[in-house]
C-alpha cells in the first residue's frame, strides 16, 4: 500500500468520521473489528500528554486596542502582576523570552510597541523580551469567517446565489443567530460540521448508486438509516474503503477544487460548477476541522503543515490582516529561527489541563472562556453594589483558591465529569444528506450554475507581493527578533477580525514562558455552557478592555 501524504490521510479520517457520526461509529466497528484498516488520524508529530501549569492572574483595566494602552498592559503584568522589576530585564541577569499569545490586535500592537522603543537603552522598555505569537482559536475563527462571512454564505462575488451555501444548509437545520455579518462562533461551526457531514453521506449514496458492484435499495418501509446502515454491511470493508477514496478523489483533491478550470488541462473533465463549489465548501471546512483536531491532539506536526494553507487562504479571502499574521508566522517555523524555539513556539499554543490525549485547548481559547465567565456574572449580578472590580476579584482573584478547595475537599464526597454528552444530529445529518443526493448536488454532471470565488488562485497571485512587503518592512532588533511595521499600508482596508465580539473589543492576551504545554473528531455541539468544563482546573492570565 502507497504511503498516503498528510493532507490525503487527514481527508479521509474526517469522511469515515463524517459516516460514523450519521450512521453510527458500531457499524464501523462491525465493518473493521477491533482495529483494521479504517482511516485513522496521522500522527506527525504530537506532545507528550501531560498536565499543564497554568497562573491565573488579576485583570488589567486598560485599553489596549491603543498603544498607550499596550504599554500600560504590559507593566500591569510584569511589573504589578507578576512582581517583576525593571532591571529583572537585563538580558545577562535574566535570559528568558516571554512568548505571547494572542489575536491579530494583540500581536500587532505588542509588535508595535517593540518597534516605537527599539532604541531604547531600557530592557524593559525595550521588550527584546517578549515575542508575540498569533494564537491558534482565533486563526480558527478567522477561518471559519472565510466560509461563513467570505465564499460560502449564499452568494458569490458576482452576486450570484449559489445552489449550496450555508443559507440554503441552514434552512434544513434551522441554527439560530446566523448571518453574514456577525454570525455566532459556535451555531456556524455547528452548521458547517453538520453541512460536512451531510454532503458526505449523500456522496457516499451517491456512490453506492453509481457502482456495479454496490447497491443502495430501501426495502419495503426501511427507513434511510437502516438502508444504509445495512448496504454499508453488505459491502464489506475492501469496497467502503474504494467509495471513502471515490468521495476524496471527486471533492477533496486540488482537481476537484479547480472544477470548471480544469478544462484546459482535462478535455474529458466534465464542467459542473454546482459541484465544484461544493467541492470547495468543503474543502474549506475540512480545513478547519483539522486546526480543530490538531490543537485538541497537540499535533505540532499539523499544526506547522497547515500554516502554509492559511495563508494562502487568508489572503485569497481578503483577510489581510490575518493573511500577514500567518506568513509572519510562517517565519518564525523557517529556518531563520532555532529550531528548539520553533517548537516552543507551537508546544506553547496549546494548554491540556487534564493530561490526557484529544483534551488540549489552544491557549487563547481559555482565554475565551474566563472572559465569558466575567460575561456571565455581569449579567447574573451587576447592580450599584456588585461592581466590575467585585466581578474580577469574584472570579479571577479566586480560581487558584477554588482549585485547592477543589483538592481537599474532593475525598469527601463524589467526583463528577463536566463533560456533556454530544448531542445526536444522525437524523439531520442523514436526512439533508439524502435530500442533497436526491437533488443531484452529490454528483457531477453538465450543468449551469453561479461558481464561488478560487481564492486559492487568487492567495497565490497575491503571495510573492505579499512576502515581499512583509520582508520589505521587517526590521532586524536584538536577540534576532523581527517585527512589522504597524505603520505599513498594502493599500486594502483592514479589518482587525471579523468576530468583533471576540478579537475586535478586547484584544486578549495570554502570556507563557516558552516550552511545552478524544480520538473523536471536532465536537459541532460544544456551546458556551460546555466551555465551563475547560474551565474548572485553572486559568490562563487574561487581559481584557471588554468590560
Amino acid at each position: 500500500m502507497l504511503a498516503m501524504t498528510p493532507d490525503h490521510a487527514t481527508a479521509l479520517y474526517h469522511i469515515n468520521q463524517s459516516m460514523a457520526a450519521a450512521i453510527g461509529n458500531e457499524i464501523i466497528n462491525q465493518l473493521f473489528g477491533s482495529g483494521g484498516s479504517r482511516p485513522q488520524w496521522p500522527v506527525l508529530d504530537e506532545l507528550i500528554h501531560a498536565l499543564t501549569q497554568v497562573l491565573s492572574l488579576p485583570v488589567s483595566m486598560n485599553d489596549e486596542a491603543s498603544l498607550k494602552g499596550t504599554y500600560a498592559v504590559h507593566k500591569d503584568v510584569w511589573l504589578r502582576f507578576l512582581k517583576f522589576c525593571r532591571e529583572d530585564f537585563k538580558a545577562e541577569k535574566s535570559g528568558r523570552l516571554w512568548l505571547i499569545h494572542g489575536d491579530q490586535m494583540t500581536i500587532e500592537r505588542a509588535r508595535s510597541v517593540m518597534k516605537e522603543m527599539v532604541e531604547s537603552e531600557l530592557s524593559f522598555d525595550k521588550k527584546d523580551w517578549m515575542l508575540p505569537i498569533p494564537a491558534w482559536f482565533h486563526i480558527k475563527m478567522n477561518n471559519l469567517w472565510t466560509v461563513a462571512m467570505r465564499t460560502h454564505y449564499d452568494l458569490n462575488k458576482d452576486g450570484d446565489v449559489l445552489d449550496h451555501g450555508l443559507k440554503a444548509d441552514n434552512k434544513y437545520f434551522g441554527i439560530k443567530k446566523i448571518t453574514n455579518k456577525n454570525p455566532k462562533f459556535f451555531n456556524t461551526q455547528s452548521l458547517v460540521v453538520r453541512g460536512f457531514k451531510a454532503c458526505v453521506l449523500g456522496m457516499f449514496v451517491q456512490e453506492l448508486k453509481d457502482r456495479q458492484d454496490c447497491t443502495f435499495v430501501r426495502r419495503g418501509d426501511e427507513s434511510d438509516l437502516d438502508a444504509i446502515r445495512r448496504s454499508v454491511s453488505d459491502i464489506g470493508k475492501t469496497k467502503y474503503l474504494e467509495v471513502l477514496e471515490s468521495i476524496y478523489q471527486k471533492a477533496f483533491t486540488a482537481k476537484a477544487w479547480k472544477g470548471t478550470d480544469a478544462t484546459a488541462e482535462d478535455p474529458t473533465f466534465i464542467k459542473d460548477p454546482v459541484f465544484t463549489t461544493q467541492a470547495r465548501i468543503m474543502q474549506e471546512v475540512e480545513l478547519f476541522m483539522t486546526i480543530g483536531k490538531a490543537t485538541r491532539m497537540e499535533d505540532i506536526g499539523h499544526m506547522r503543515r497547515l500554516v502554509d494553507r492559511l495563508i494562502i487562504q487568508f489572503l485569497g479571502a481578503g483577510q489581510s490582516n490575518y493573511g500577514r499574521e500567518m506568513i509572519y508566522l510562517r517565519w518564525l517555523l523557517s529556518e531563520a529561527v532555532d529550531e528548539e524555539l520553533q517548537t516552543g513556539i507551537l508546544a506553547s499554543s496549546v494548554l491540556n489541563q487534564s493530561g490526557h490525549r484529544s483534551k488540549a485547548v489552544a491557549t487563547d481559547e481559555l482565554v475565551e472562556i474566563y472572559n465569558m465567565e466575567y460575561s456571565m456574572d455581569i449579567k447574573q449580578h451587576a447592580n450599584s453594589t456588585h461592581t466590575l472590580d467585585k466581578t474580577f476579584r469574584r472570579i479571577a482573584l479566586m480560581r487558584e483558591c477554588t482549585r485547592v478547595l477543589k483538592l481537599i475537599f474532593g475525598g469527601l464526597g463524589a467526583t463528577y465529569t463536566n463533560y456533556h454528552t454530544a448531542k445526536n444530529t444522525s437524523d439531520d445529518i442523514i436526512g439533508y444528506g439524502m435530500q442533497l443526493q436526491e437533488k443531484g448536488l452529490s454528483s457531477i454532471k453538465a450543468r449551469t450554475g453561479a461558481l464561488s470565488e478560487d481564492i486559492r488562485q487568487a492567495g497565490v497571485e497575491l503571495l510573492l507581493s505579499k512576502v515581499g512587503n512583509f520582508n520589505t518592512e521587517n526590521r532586524r532588533f536584538a536577540r534576532g527578533i523581527t517585527t512589522v511595521s504597524p505603520n505599513f499600508d498594502d493599500g486594502e482596508p483592514e479589518d482587525f477580525g471579523q468576530h468583533s465580539e471576540a478579537a475586535a473589543e478586547d484584544g486578549d492576551e495570554a502570556f507563557i514562558a516558552a516550552g511545552g504545554g478524544g480520538e473523536d473528531e471536532i465536537e459541532e455541539e460544544i456551546g458556551e455552557d460546555d466551555w465551563e468544563d475547560v474551565a474548572d482546573d485553572g486559568a490562563v492570565g487574561g487581559m481584557s478592555s471588554a468590560f
